[in-house]
């Protein structure tokens, strides 16, 4: 006959065995889908994309990959933008600077969205995707930016962050064109940041004759305001503009945005004056709102990284 204490302990283990099988249900789809992501969401049909993956191939390619990144990608792509930042420096006209950043940066640009039919995964992993099986044409896949797998430069930052990886291989979408665009825009001469929007966007900023604009490459060629090929700048205060036209132009559900930071965490009232740091940055849409609201953001890009720009801060919501 089993004791009393014999059913206490059995019913403990049978309660331990369940907690432990609740866990592994909720923390394995997370694991594969963030740590070692074999599945990815879509909007579109099928909604749910499976790919087998090899640890052993991926942490190869990764060498490979970081092995290159030192004796080729990121010598040549520094190289790369100090010849460019020579010619620019040449130009006196601040607007002309710009343009030349534009066009330079979006010559020989590859997005995986807008020609998805010349993107593959690079050596049949998730970590990469090249153009054209092109080695020297390669995009950080953003779903391994937190996962154990995470590709980055021998510093930790991030690829899709990395201006000399940009440089080089000319591949990605509003993020690494925002990024690259405002590390030119730095190195030029000129203050800039990169903002990002709750809606899955980046863009950068460009402080001109004291008055922050937006400037967004991505949304240039996305609404069919420039093409590349003639590199005709006649509606570029579609994608060059007041903030305060951002959304008309280019993204209209950028309601709720904030400037990337290095430090990664920040408190911020984003509806009025104050801020905790010196020199705050004021938005003139929240300056008389009556609206208070503290915002705190733990290092939206986790490893904080993009060491190029100023600061975290709310923005642009119109009109509350």
């Amino acid at each position: 006959m089993v004791s009393d204490q014999a059913k206490i302990f059995l019913r403990y283990v049978i309660f331990a065995i369940g907690i432990g099988i609740v866990i592994f249900v909720v923390t394995l789809p997370v694991y594969f889908s963030i740590i070692v992501p074999i599945f990815s969401l879509d909007e579109k049909s099928p909604y749910v994309h499976f790919t087998p993956f090899s640890f052993v191939q991926a942490n190869d390619v990764n060498n490979f990959i970081n092995e290159r990144y030192k004796t080729d990608i990121s010598p040549n792509g520094s190289k790369t933008i100090q010849l460019e930042i020579d010619k620019i420096n040449q130009i006196d006209d601040r607007n002309a600077k710009l343009d030349e950043i534009f066009r330079w940066e979006m010559n020989d640009w590859h997005n995986p969205n807008w020609e998805p039919q010349n993107f593959w995964t690079y050596n049949n992993t998730l970590i990469y995707y090249s153009y054209k099986l092109d080695p020297k044409k390669l995009k950080a896949n953003l779903n391994f930016e937190n996962s154990q797998f995470r590709p980055q430069t021998p510093d930790g930052v991030f690829f899709a962050d990395d201006p000399n990886w940009l440089a080089y291989n000319k591949v990605g979408a509003c993020r690494e064109l925002s990024n690259l665009f405002s590390y030119m825009a730095q190195k030029s001469g000129f203050e800039s940041r990169t903002v990002k929007t709750a809606w899955d966007h980046q863009w950068a900023e460009v402080k001109i004759n004291g008055e922050w604009k937006y400037y967004d490459p991505w949304c240039a060629v996305e609404h069919g305001y420039y093409n590349a090929t003639d590199g005709n700048l006649t509606f570029k205060n579609k994608w060059f503009n007041e903030i305060g036209k951002f959304r008309d132009n280019c993204h209209d559900k950028a309601y709720l945005n904030w400037y990337n930071e290095e430090s990664g965490i920040t408190f911020y009232n984003v509806y009025s004056d104050f801020n905790i740091k010196e020199n705050p940055v004021v938005d003139p849409y929240f300056k008389n709102s009556l609206i208070n609201l503290y915002f705190y953001n733990p290092a939206l890009h986790f490893r904080a990284s993009v060491v190029y720009t100023f600061s975290y801060f709310s923005h642009d919501i119109k009109n509350l």
